[in-house]
C-alpha cells in the first residue's frame, strides 16, 4: 500500500503542467549574466509572479516584489535563492509540519509558484536544497 500511494504521488508530481503564458527565456537561464538575469527577472518573472500570489491571496501579497521570495538578497543585491529565511518544503516537511499549519500556502507553492516560476526561467520544476 505505501509503494502504491508513493508511486501515485511521484506519478501526479511529475504530472503538473505549466500554464500557458509561463514561457521560459530565450537565452538559457544559466547563459545569462547578472544584468541579463536581473531584466528577466523584471520584465518577466515579477509581474507574471506578483499576479499569481495576489490572485491567491491579494490582501497578504498586496505588496509583492522581489523581497517576497528573494528576501535580504535584494538589499545586499545577490538576490539569493533559494531565500535562506523561507522553510525548505521537502516531502517530509509537506507531510508533517507546514501542511498542518499552512495547507494552502504549501499547496499554492507546490502547485503553482514551484511549477511557473521554474517554466519562466527555463527549467524544471522539482528542485530543492
Amino acid at each position: 500500500m505505501m509503494r502504491m500511494t508513493f508511486g501515485l504521488l511521484v506519478l501526479a508530481l511529475g504530472c503538473r503542467s505549466v500554464p500557458d503564458g509561463f514561457e521560459g527565456p530565450a537565452v538559457p537561464w544559466e547563459q545569462m549574466d547578472h544584468a541579463a538575469r536581473l531584466a528577466h527577472m523584471t520584465a518577466v518573472v515579477e509581474p507574471k509572479m506578483k499576479q499569481s500570489f495576489q490572485a491567491h491571496d491579494a490582501e497578504r501579497f498586496a505588496d509583492f516584489g522581489c523581497a517576497t521570495c528573494h528576501g535580504p538578497g535584494v538589499e545586499d543585491g545577490t538576490y539569493a535563492m533559494p531565500n535562506p529565511e523561507l522553510p525548505v518544503l521537502g516531502r517530509a516537511a509537506y507531510r508533517q509540519d507546514y501542511a498542518k499549519n499552512s495547507r494552502e500556502m504549501v499547496r499554492f507553492m507546490w502547485e503553482h509558484v514551484e511549477i511557473e516560476t521554474a517554466a519562466l526561467l527555463g527549467q524544471k520544476a522539482g528542485r530543492t536544497r
